[in-house]
């Protein structure tokens, strides 16, 4: 998991990326977060994105269903 800025007019972004869930379990999982933060996401090529710095909120979701997250960068 990681935040974006570069590319994407300044604005941050929460990506969740290498995930071993396949695409029906990525949608599922999507639909759930982007209800429960109440923030825009998308799912593309195998990575999760969700508006804003919701990275806390996104890992304490996942902490829940013992599934771990490594955050990337800083």
């Amino acid at each position: 998991m990681r935040l974006e800025t570069k590319g994407r007019g300044g604005k941050k972004v929460t990506v969740l990326f290498n995930l071993s869930f396949t695409d029906v379990e990525a949608k599922k999982h999507l639909s759930a977060l982007k209800n429960q933060l109440g923030t825009g996401g998308t799912y593309k090529e195998h990575t999760l994105e969700f508006s804003g710095d919701v990275r806390d909120r996104v890992e304490n979701y996942f902490k829940k269903l013992a599934m771990p997250l490594v955050r990337a960068g800083g």
